[in-house]
């Protein structure tokens, strides 16, 4: 599996890679080999390239705004190009979003940022659920 990191300021994620410690730790114990490519985006061209250069199972970790779109276009296009790509959106502000319309786009499991920072445990939820091949929403947008 690939994995696919979006966010419009992709370079900026990069370099802050630790905040993004769990999806690491989570790969490392999934990955005894180490052979998952990670792909920072800033666009949905971008991520759409990727995916479509590899039939192999992608995870699609997205905010929800790229630079040339949004998250949820590129999840929609991910499970169009390969139906076995799961995704995990990332909500920057705790705002009204159609949850039924996100997980009909295709969303596996819905986040929002600041539970990140807060480390309330939803990314690593979020993340064990995925690998369950279950939905998950953050208790934090209910």
């Amino acid at each position: 599996m690939k994995i696919i990191i979006g966010n419009s300021a992709a370079d900026e994620i990069k370099e802050n890679a630790s905040r993004l410690f769990p999806i690491n730790k989570l790969l490392e114990s999934t990955d005894s080999n180490n052979k998952r490519k990670r792909f920072y985006v800033s666009t949905v061209q971008e991520s759409i390239s990727k995916l479509s250069e590899d039939s192999d199972r992608f995870l699609i970790i997205t905010s929800e705004l790229l630079r040339d779109g949004s998250g949820i276009e590129l999840i929609k296009a991910a499970k169009i190009i390969n139906r076995k790509s799961t995704s995990l959106l990332i909500l920057t502000h705790n705002h009204k979003i159609d949850i039924t319309k996100a997980f009909d786009s295709g969303v596996d499991a819905l986040i929002l940022d600041e539970s990140i920072d807060n480390r309330s445990g939803a990314l690593i939820n979020a993340l064990e659920s995925l690998k369950r091949k279950r939905l998950f929403l953050d208790p934090a947008l209910t």
